[in-house]
């Protein structure tokens, strides 16, 4: 009987629960880091950072930076081209906008 056997070297597939729980802790960390950011950009850093404007003005400011904070990550793997995934310089099929 012959068995194939696997490829010197190479590791084993990693099982579906642990990659379910290393998505939902990122995922929960991700979201938790945007509630508070947002939250004290509503609350404490429009009058922190933005004190000679308006009440409203200021937490408008406030969440300004917190959008253009966010928006890059977004928006990069469209305007450049690749899938940020860890394959440096592998072009993915995506259109460009910019």
């Amino acid at each position: 009987m012959n068995h194939a056997s696997p490829v010197e070297g190479s590791r084993p597939a990693p099982s579906m629960l642990r990659l379910a729980t290393a998505s939902l802790a990122g995922t929960a960390i991700e979201f938790y880091d945007f509630f508070v950011y947002g939250t004290a950009a509503a609350l404490v850093l429009g009058p922190l950072f933005f004190p000679t404007f308006s009440p409203l003005a200021g937490t408008l400011a406030a969440f300004a930076t917190f959008g253009s904070g966010s928006s890059p990550g977004r928006w990069a793997p469209c305007c450049s081209g690749t899938s940020g995934t860890g394959t440096a310089g592998v072009r993915s099929s995506s259109p460009r906008c910019c």
